[in-house]
């Protein structure tokens, strides 16, 4: 809160590791300018075409779920990294 009003922030990190904050006034605000960017990046939460299921494996990296194709059903695997 900065003379009285609440800030919502979001970061964006840039090649090279390079992070930016950016500030809104609104949760509404904040929101739409994080879809927009999400949609401009093609970005996509692997929920809106995976069900993932139990871990089946694990390394140094990442994950492996088994997980079910939503719109096909075909059962599959998913490799989760994390970043």
């Amino acid at each position: 809160m900065i003379d009285g009003v609440t800030y919502y922030p979001f970061n964006l990190i840039f090649p090279g590791n390079k992070k930016r904050v950016f500030y809104h006034e609104t949760v509404e605000n904040k929101s739409q300018w994080m879809q927009i960017i999400k949609k401009l990046i093609s970005f996509n939460d692997i929920n809106e075409f995976y069900s993932l299921h139990e871990s089946i494996g694990k390394g140094h990296f990442s994950t492996v779920r088994s997980a079910t194709h939503i719109k096909s059903g075909k059962k599959c695997a998913v490799k989760v990294t994390q970043k």
